[in-house]
């Protein structure tokens, strides 16, 4: 099922949830953002240092995360990052409220740098995960 909600004067179409993980159904609400398109909102209170699970992991690595993957990522493709369908989500911010840290070698997950509050947008610095997983930074950040 898609849902459709408007932004900014634009429709746009978001995966429903409702196939993730019971933690990221109960924890997070997928709504229209200020910063871009849809966000990732906390549905409750997450104090300090909380992880809130994996967002990207690399193809070779175990696929746990399956379940957690957005329906257009290729699983086949063996030494590809893939992200998690609630990270697709997570927008970019220069004051951001959780930090990408590798779990594992292969794992990358989200965990908050500050308290985050019931109904704030869970975001993150795109300029640190870029180098996380070998890329360069696109210019536009």
């Amino acid at each position: 099922m898609v849902t459709a909600i408007q932004h900014q004067g634009r429709i746009k179409l978001i995966k429903n949830l409702s196939e993730l993980p019971i933690f990221v159904k109960e924890n997070f609400n997928v709504l229209p953002s200020d910063i871009h398109g849809a966000g990732l909102f906390a549905k409750r209170f997450f104090a300090d240092r909380t992880e809130l699970g994996p967002i990207v992991f690399c193809g070779k690595a175990k696929i746990d995360y399956a379940n957690l993957l957005v329906d257009d990522y290729d699983t086949s493709l063996p030494q590809t990052w893939r992200q998690t369908a609630s990270a697709r989500y997570i927008n970019h911010s220069d004051t951001p409220n959780i930090e990408f840290v590798f779990k594992d070698a292969e794992t990358i997950s989200a965990i908050c740098s500050k308290p985050v509050l019931a109904g704030q947008e869970i975001a993150g610095d795109y300029r640190v995960i870029y180098p996380m997983m070998g890329l360069s930074v696109p210019p536009w950040l």
